[in-house]
């Protein structure tokens, strides 16, 4: 698995991207698994009105999701593309994201399911925290597909360790 995203900024026009792939190769003994190439990416450009507003976050964001899967020996590429749009909003350690999504239907196999719908809406509602080397956040999200309502719940906590190994010295590398 290979991922990697980026994020720039100038005055209040932003670009976001992220990418994720997967090669799948098994065992050469088992003839019934084939190699499997997949991967998805955005490329979301928008605006940050974050300083124009009494809220400490407010941004919007537009672009396209794709992603590629191929099963060898089974299927050819298929490259489904669709547009995604997000708007985040948030007040001190509080806040609100929307996300919607509408095209063809994804495959990304260490993705969200939701997305292999040709529509999906999803809303979330935040609190983070951070202080010197650690960060939290709690999160309920609401995913919404054509007859599907579906609830998740999150809880992440980052620790930076920010070179603390760098100086430790093992005595077998003496």
């Amino acid at each position: 698995m290979l991922g990697f995203s980026g994020y720039a900024r100038a005055g209040m026009f932003t670009y976001r991207h992220h990418f994720i792939m997967t090669h799948l190769a098994h065992s050469k003994r088992r003839i019934d698994e084939h190699i499997r190439d997949n991967a998805g990416f955005t490329v979301l450009p928008g605006l940050d009105f974050s300083e124009l507003t009494p809220l400490d976050t407010l941004s919007l964001s537009a672009g396209i999701l794709a992603s590629y899967d191929r099963l060898r020996g089974v299927y050819d590429f298929s490259v489904p593309v669709g547009f995604l749009a997000e708007l985040t909003a948030g007040y001190r350690n509080v806040g609100i994201h929307g996300m919607i999504y509408a095209g063809e239907n994804q495959v990304i196999t260490s993705g969200d399911g939701f997305y292999k719908s040709d529509f999906y809406c999803r809303a979330d509602a935040f609190w983070q925290k951070a202080n010197q080397g650690i960060s939290a956040k709690a999160q309920v999200s609401l995913h919404f597909i054509p007859g599907v309502v579906d609830l998740s719940m999150s809880l992440v906590v980052r620790a930076s360790i920010n070179g603390v190994f760098r100086r430790h010295q093992f005595s077998s590398l003496k």
